[in-house]
């Protein structure tokens, strides 16, 4: 696995495909696209713990049990109100 972050758009790319893209600064895209790398095998939980990423054992460890017990969504919650979807 490796990441470009380019013009505002970070890309994290599995061998030489682009697996995921979201904007610089998007934490909910980032939480995702992370857990999603983790859950589907392409990058070990313990890569993230080293540097640059630096992200402890237990809140990788809770972005990938959001994934799997509440799913995709879970990380993009809908606006609430009247007539909105």
């Amino acid at each position: 696995m490796s990441v470009l972050n380019k013009d505002g758009v970070v890309t994290y790319f599995v061998g030489g495909d682009n697996y995921f893209s979201h904007a610089e600064g998007n934490v909910r895209s980032f939480r995702f696209a992370l857990a999603m790398l983790m859950d589907n095998g392409h990058v070990r939980p313990r890569d993230l713990e080293k540097a640059p990423l630096c992200i402890p054992h237990r809140t990788r460890m809770n972005w990938r049990r959001q994934l799997r017990e509440e799913g995709h969504d879970s990380f993009f919650p809908r606006c609430g109100g009247p007539g909105r979807v």
